[in-house]
C-alpha cells in the first residue's frame, strides 16, 4: 500500500500494522527464548543467531531479496 502511495502511510489500518509489526518482532525473540528455557521446541532458537554462518546466510539471502525486488521495480518501470 505505501509503495503505490507514500501517503496512504498516514491511514489507521497501515499505522496500526506497522506498529504491530514493532511489537511482534521482539515479542517472537522473547518467545523463543521462553520456549527453549522450559525445554519446548523453538521455531529459531536464539543461539542460533550467534553462528556466524547462519547469520551471514540470512543477512545475504536478504540483501539478496532486496536486489530482486529493486530489479522487479526498475524493470515494471
Amino acid at each position: 500500500m505505501i509503495a503505490a502511495n507514500g501517503a496512504s502511510i498516514r491511514h489507521p489500518a497501515n499505522i496500526v500494522l506497522l506498529c504491530l509489526a514493532g511489537i511482534t518482532a521482539p515479542a517472537f525473540v522473547y518467545w523463543m527464548d521462553y520456549q527453549k528455557a522450559h525445554s519446548r521446541p523453538a521455531l529459531i532458537p536464539n543461539d542460533l543467531w550467534r553462528k556466524d554462518a547462519f547469520s551471514a546466510i540470512c543477512i545475504m539471502v536478504f540483501i539478496a531479496w532486496g536486489v530482486l525486488n529493486t530489479l522487479e521495480y526498475s524493470f515494471s518501470l
